[in-house]
């Protein structure tokens, strides 16, 4: 290609005018550098392409490969162990201590959450499927496994938490949250962590509001539960009594 020392527009080598301003191409004034090589190829980008595609895919693998990691420590729980759980503990018609370890409370939670989760219309996604309780001693003293699903994928969430007795149920206090082996943002809980933990809360809290007392140890808890009073209607004050109606007048 042979450039218009005049406009810089490209013509072909056998051009006599510019095509662009039409002054005449006179090669004696050309200049070395307004000739341009069209023989030598421009350097491809197709390996860097490559190697930035395989390096992001790679980063992506690996994210989605601890985001649905398994969770360890899950406890499996058959539905008659949960069936037999919730019997046992179904009526409470006068104060009782109630004993729990880590399989026992993980029936209970399972076996409430297979009865709130029956609609999986009505739920967000993720949502869980079933879970595992462990009872641990020190400020944080439940940790929480929730097995789920994410769309049509499986995941796992762990919580790690203080539990206590407030306002007769079970709440959850300083909680932290990891999906798989990835720890959940500050910013991203209420989008990912909320529709999974709410069947749960609901879960571990039927039938549990009268609860007075929460003792966790190691591997277990004893729970107090208090049954409402029943209600006494008040009883009419003595002395007063109500007026009768005069009789109507005959006529």
């Amino acid at each position: 290609m042979l450039r218009c020392p005049k406009c810089g527009a490209d013509n072909l080598l056998s051009a006599v005018f510019c095509r662009s301003c039409g002054d005449r191409l006179d090669l004696d004034k050309i200049k070395p550098d307004d000739l341009m090589d069209i023989g030598v190829p421009k350097k491809s980008h197709t390996l860097q392409n490559i190697i930035g595609g395989s390096t992001l895919g790679t980063l992506l693998l690996i994210f989605l490969i601890l985001f649905f990691f398994p969770a360890c420590g899950s406890i499996s729980t058959s539905d008659d162990d949960r069936s037999a759980i919730i019997e046992k503990y179904k009526e409470r018609k006068k104060t009782v201590v109630a004993e729990f370890d880590d399989k026992t409370a993980s029936a209970y939670v399972s076996g409430k959450l297979a009865d709130a989760i029956k609609d999986t219309s009505t739920l967000g996604s993720p949502y869980a499927t079933a879970a595992t309780i462990h009872f641990l001693e020190g400020e944080k003293n439940i940790k929480i496994v929730l097995n789920g699903k994410m769309k049509f994928m499986p995941c796992a969430l762990t919580i790690t938490a203080k539990a206590e007795c407030s306002g007769g149920r079970i709440s959850i206090a300083d909680a932290s949250y990891r999906f798989g082996l990835l720890p959940v943002p500050k910013g991203l809980e209420e989008q990912l962590v909320d529709s999974f933990v709410k069947p749960v809360k609901d879960a571990m809290n039927a039938d549990n509001n009268n609860l007075a007392k929460l003792e966790i140890a190691d591997g277990s808890a004893k729970v107090t539960y208090e049954p409402p009073k029943p209600k006494v209607e008040p009883k009419p004050e003595k002395g007063k009594k109500g007026k009768k109606k005069p009789a109507p007048k005959k006529k």
